[in-house]
């Protein structure tokens, strides 16, 4: 039988075998109390209010070995780490977390859980023309040139929010008349605070509109006549324009 050396050179050990030394190895047990939070629901979505999201009370959560004031929340938008957090709760459109910790001392360990997403969605608004408008015929559906006080709003948006309206508006025909139909189109949403909102329509109309009758004077004969007794002033529509005309005559 072959045998080899032992480092100690006290005695031999038969080839093959396995040396072994007893060691101690000590382990170190975490006394400490283990804590626990959990929500007890996932989030559903919100719409837009113009109001932060609100943090869970106690009462939407499962605590162990911590009491609720023991708990630090955090937002983030998009996803959990540090670059993505938030100071303040959030309102916008857009995703969010929210982190619980329960911070480690001496008598517990640390702790953390993520919920989410907290999802606020846009809020729907309805575009509607205000005001009145007025001219004078001109074969167009043109409000150039009209004495107007007309402009887009928002119905439904918060009026702390800077967020207005912007697009094309005109007469749906140039026909004279009252009442007359008035048309905004292509509307969009302007401002800093335009991504919270969505348009329920780009279109909106409003009867609010006026196109009176062109007046044409048209005199015969062109110079007066000094020696007439009467002098005539006739007036009659040819199409859209009203045309006048005078005569003098005698007797």
């Amino acid at each position: 039988m072959l045998y080899e050396k032992k480092m100690d050179g006290d005695s031999k050990t038969p080839a093959g075998s396995v040396v072994s030394n007893t060691a101690d190895i000590g382990i170190e047990v975490d006394s400490r109390d283990k804590t626990d939070v959990m929500f007890r629901s996932a989030p559903g979505p919100v719409v837009y209010s113009g109001e932060p999201l609100a943090i869970p009370g106690e009462e939407s959560l499962n605590i162990m070995n911590a009491r609720y004031e023991d708990i630090e929340f955090s937002w983030y938008k998009d996803g959990v780490n540090g670059e993505k957090r938030i100071q303040e709760a959030p309102k916008d459109v857009r995703t969010y977390y929210l982190k619980a910790d329960i911070s480690e001392t001496e008598e517990r360990q640390a702790s953390s859980v993520v919920n989410g997403p907290f999802t606020i969605t846009p809020k729907t608004i309805t575009p509607y023309i205000e005001g009145n408008i007025s001219k004078t015929y001109d074969g167009s559906d043109s409000i150039e040139g009209g004495n107007s006080t007309l402009s887009i709003r928002l119905d439904g948006a918060i009026e702390s929010d800077k967020v207005s309206a912007d697009g094309k508006i005109r007469y749906a025909d140039s026909e004279i008349g009252t009442n007359k139909s008035i048309i905004a189109e292509d509307i969009e949403i302007i401002g800093e605070d335009k991504d919270n909102y969505i348009l329920s329509s780009t279109t909106a109309t409003a009867d609010i509109g006026t196109i009176g009758k062109k007046e044409y004077p048209f005199n015969i004969p062109p110079e007066r006549d000094e020696t007439a007794e009467k002098v005539d002033t006739t007036a009659y529509i040819w199409y859209n324009v009203i045309i006048k005309y005078r005569r003098w005559y005698h007797g």
